[in-house]
């Protein structure tokens, strides 16, 4: 035992040993560190900062279908401030002299800062000061709210649609969209202002631009006095950037883009007197061809938006400064174009030189996306379709090789057809060569961000016309409009199925009556002339408007007796579907769907007038919660509200509640009368009394919607009236016949149908793109996707539709295009009437311009403007207790009140049918033009549609379709000057 603690006593001496000496070599190498050479590593502490460096991935490229570069990338001048490396005392003195270089030079910059000084000293924040220019814009001055703006553009462009959300689809189709919340009922720049608010902490929303701007230089950035306002704005610029980017102050921040020559010399100068900023040169979206394709690409933005942000930064992990798609190509293949950031993680010294590199990862470039579009015949549509506006709106010669043309309808120019589009695709594959529109834009504005002058130059020319020209508007996939007679080989190829030979004739009488209407062909219409007797290859040649009638109603208008097929409309709907003209074409940049006339559309439509004047405040027969009998209305409300619930609440939560409720069952009973309409049935007058009884609805209510009026022979009341209104009518067929009504295809559908009938029935999806390359260098090719095969009972039926449509270019509407012409091309002119007048810009400026010619003193208007601007309408069902959310202004806008003043002072102004008298010195809307077809005729290989916007006749489409005919089969010998960049395109 005494052996064995002798042993373990000598290890443990040892373990003391061994370890003292670790302690002792230890702390003379501290002693070295932090007394001998300490000196020498504070100095380099002090001069070494970490800094890591964003390594941008160049955006991958887009090429057309051949490799001609639409997309691709250039170097720039990129300013960089660097956080950490800024000394706090010289944070302010830095901000301002890199500002001042970039101003001096003209160079914009990365200004975020939400609160301008104007040039009298006002401050503003920028989120109202666009508020404001919006209403400015679009005449809407005296609307204060987001939710009286919404229901005023509604009102504006007749949108009956009373779901707020519906509504809303039906702006974007018609090119219209306010800047408006419908969750919140705020302007988006009202929620945006909200949430830069909070993040300084300041939550009273209400504080003015200068309480804000002084709150924030004062105590937030504590900048002193030395510095005047504007400098301080300047300063908080900046400072403002550095708040957004958080704790990552070791990151570069990109303070401006694309810099001048002249700014990058002065910033090196500079360099010691300006820590922390850096100049680097980094990849910027260059479109080498400017506007070529602007719609199909789309253009760059910067990260701005809430749901951008959720997205982008927080889940792909973007940096706030990065670019991305906001429309188009660019858009719809974001992800794949990105490419993924490298980055560079070195120590510099405390004049930003390089101490040592720690890490270095290389970025990968973007994907590689080829398009089907053919950039030669993008640049011929995009030209000729410019060239044959700009020649209608004086009236002059289209000349070209092919033809010479004077563009006119009826012996006048058109001064007004400024907008339209051309559609180009490959009928076999679903393919599309050419997609333009004019007027368009160049996207490299956007490429850094584009300023507020040229976002300006490329707004709506009028925001309260929706047909003015929009160049960020693309008319060839979001304007749907009537197809006029281009739809009549549709309703051709439906009677030919149901059994009607192509060599049975029908007489043009020249026109039809139809009840009280009568429906005129264009020849009877012009000079008193008919057509003759036609089959269908001369009806379609023609576009005799009486022969179509005759079909879509069964009835042979020259024999007076039923004509020799079976087709119902439910026929001529389904085939008009099948062959393309309804629903998306599956293009990736997306469409407005199209939709064809028909009883249940018809229906659909008169259920959203309906519930819209049961629902909406400012209607005379809206449905109050008051005209619910009482008693009916306190069992329904037993039943929904949840007593344990109602009692927790406080006493004004406790109203909203029950307020919630009765809005609700108000709205379920809407509902219920709006079910009732439905196609082919009209309950007379006594079922929908008791219809309306067991719905629970007051005596006096029901007495109103069921009390008989005389109108003419005919007894009817209110809602009788609106349930017969929505039944489908001959006169409905008669308009469905001609591609009048309620039809509504875009270019891009009609070219789709044309291809259906040059292709003998296959449908494809279409698309804009052919293959995908990753950086790997992976190729996935798009092939075409064929969505079905139309079967036809007999497939020569489309032979004689196609005879008819090179009847037309070679004796009919459209030979005198086709005269010279060395190639047989099949195709259909088509016009679109529009009825009404154009809206003036300013409808204040118009109605006072005219008010002598209204026979009214202006001043007396005025004064009595003034007044109904004050008037207000009340509404119900708010809180017990009367308060300023109790009242509405009743007139949306100035132009509304001045309206309502001159009936008031003049009757002959009201309106008692038809137009508005007061619309008489407005200019009138002209018809779309459009022409559509395919070539060559006798081995389809591409189909077109062509539409002006207010273009008049048919016709005066055609020269467009015929020069992109020639340019693609090579007739003009055009000469290539877009470079190929890539050999795998070809």
């Amino acid at each position: 035992m005494i052996i064995m603690f002798e042993k373990l006593q000598d290890r443990y001496n040892v373990a003391i040993l061994v370890f003292s000496i670790i302690i002792l070599i230890i702390s003379l190498r501290l002693v070295s560190l932090m007394i001998v050479q300490g000196e020498d590593y504070r100095v380099r502490a002090a001069n070494s900062i970490l800094r890591e460096d964003n390594i941008i991935a160049p955006r991958g490229p887009i090429y057309d279908r051949y490799g001609r570069l639409l997309a691709g990338n250039r170097p720039s001048f990129t300013v960089q401030l660097i956080r950490n490396q800024v000394p706090d005392d010289q944070i302010n003195e830095v901000s301002l002299n890199l500002i001042n270089i970039l101003e001096m030079n003209e160079d914009t910059y990365n200004d975020k800062f939400p609160i301008v000084i104007t040039s009298e000293g006002e401050y503003i924040f920028t989120y109202d000061q666009n508020i404001e220019r919006w209403k400015e814009r679009n005449n809407l001055e005296h609307v204060e709210t987001a939710k009286e703006a919404f229901e005023a553009v509604k009102l504006r462009y007749n949108i009956q649609e009373s779901d707020p959300l519906e509504a809303q689809r039906k702006m974007i189709e018609e090119g219209v969209n306010p800047p408006i919340s419908i969750h919140s009922w705020k302007f988006t720049e009202q929620l945006n202002k909200e949430r830069w608010l909070e993040s300084y902490r300041i939550t009273d929303e209400s504080i003015s631009a200068k309480d804000t701007f002084q709150l924030l230089r004062n105590q937030t950035f504590n900048i002193p006095t030395m510095y005047n306002n504007t400098d301080a704005r300047k300063i908080m610029v900046v400072r403002d950037l550095m708040r957004q980017q958080g704790f990552l102050q070791y990151r570069p921040l990109t303070i401006a883009q694309d810099i001048s020559e002249i700014s990058v010399t002065q910033l090196k100068e500079n360099v010691s007197g300006l820590p922390g900023v850096d100049v680097v040169v980094e990849p910027v979206r260059y479109y080498p061809n400017g506007q070529l394709g602007a719609h199909v690409l789309g253009y760059m933005g910067k990260i701005a938006t809430q749901a951008e942000i959720d997205y982008f930064v927080n889940q792909l992990g973007y940096m706030r400064s990065d670019m991305i798609g906001k429309t188009g190509i660019e858009q719809i293949f974001e992800e794949h174009l990105k490419g993924q950031d490298g980055y560079r993680r070195v120590t510099v010294d405390s004049r930003g030189r390089l101490v040592n590199k720690i890490d270095e990862v290389d970025p990968t470039p973007g994907g590689e996306l080829h398009l089907t579009i053919d950039a030669n015949l993008q640049k011929v549509a995009e030209q000729t379709l410019e060239d044959v506006l700009k020649t209608m709106q004086v009236g002059g010669i289209y000349e070209t090789e092919w033809g010479s043309d004077r563009l006119t309808y009826n012996n006048r120019a058109l001064q007004n057809a400024a907008s339209g589009a051309v559609v180009v695709t490959d009928i076999k594959t679903g393919e599309v060569l050419a997609l333009a529109n004019y007027p368009s834009y160049d996207p490299n504005l956007f490429s850094t961000g584009i300023s507020g002058e040229d976002w300006q130059s490329i707004q709506s020319a009028n925001p309260r016309d929706s047909l003015a020209p929009n160049p960020q508007r693309s008319i060839a996939t979001r304007t749907a409009v009537q197809p006029g007679s281009t739809f009549k080989m549709a309703v051709g190829l439906t009677a030919l199925e149901a059994g009607l030979s192509p060599d049975y004739r029908i007489r043009d009488t020249g026109f039809i009556t139809v009840g009280n209407r009568v429906f005129r062909n264009w020849l009877y219409g012009r000079n008193g002339g008919t057509l003759g007797w036609q089959n269908i290859h001369e009806a379609i040649a023609d576009s005799n408007n009486v022969y179509f009638y005759s079909l879509v109603h069964g009835h042979d208008y020259g024999l007076n007796r039923s004509l020799p097929h079976n087709a119902k409309i439910d026929d001529f709907v389904e085939y008009a579907r099948n062959f393309g003209l309804e629903g998306s074409t599956g293009i990736e940049i997306g469409d407005a769907p199209g939709r064809v006339h028909s009883p249940d559309r018809k229906v659909s439509l008169h259920r959203g007038i309906l519930r819209n004047y049961l629902l909406n405040e400012e209607t005379e027969g809206h449905l109050r919660i008051s005209d619910i009998d009482e008693v009916y209305l306190e069992s329904l409300m037993d039943e929904r509200i949840n007593l344990e619930e109602f009692e927790n609440l406080e006493e004004r939560a406790k109203d909203e509640y029950l307020n919630d409720v009765k809005e609700q069952i108000r709205r379920e009973k809407v509902s219920e009368i709006v079910s009732w309409l439905n196609v082919g049935e009209v309950p007379n007058n006594r079922e929908i009394r008791g219809k309306l009884i067991n719905l629970g609805l007051t005596e006096d209510k029901v007495n109103y919607y069921t009390r008989i009026r005389t109108s003419g022979d005919l007894e009817h009341s209110i809602l009788w009236e609106r349930f017969r209104d929505a039944q489908w009518t001959r006169a409905d067929e008669a308009n469905f016949a001609i591609g009048q009504g309620e039809h509504a295809f875009t270019p891009l559908q009609m070219t789709n149908h044309m291809a259906m009938i040059a292709n003998g029935g296959e449908h494809y999806n279409l698309s804009l793109v052919r293959r995908t390359v990753d950086a790997e260098g992976t190729v996935e090719a798009y092939l075409p996707e064929l969505v079905e095969v139309v079967e036809l009972k007999n497939p020569d039926n489309l032979e004689h539709i196609r005879y008819g449509m090179y009847e037309v270019t070679k004796t009919g509407s459209a030979r005198s295009y086709f005269r010279n012409f060395p190639v047989d091309v099949a195709g259909k002119t088509g016009t679109a009437e529009r009825s009404g007048t154009i809206p003036p810009k300013d409808e204040v400026e118009y109605l006072e311009t005219n008010m002598r010619n209204f026979g009214l003193n202006l001043a007396t208007v005025q004064e009595l403007t003034e007044q109904k601007m004050q008037e207000v309408i009340y509404v119900e069902n708010n809180d017990e207790e009367e308060d300023e959310d109790q009242v509405q202004p009743k007139y949306r806008d100035k132009a509304a009140a001045m309206k309502s003043a001159m009936r008031e002072l003049n009757p002959s102004l009201r309106v008692r049918s038809g137009e508005d008298p007061i619309d008489r010195y407005k200019e009138r809307n002209d018809n779309f033009s459009w022409f559509t077809g395919y070539a060559p005729y006798e081995d389809p290989q591409i189909a077109i549609s062509v539409l002006l916007v207010r273009g008049g006749g048919g016709g005066l489409s055609a020269p467009i379709f015929r020069e992109i005919v020639a340019e693609y089969m090579g007739l003009n010998g055009t000469v290539d000057d877009l470079t190929i960049e890539n050999k795998l395109s070809r």
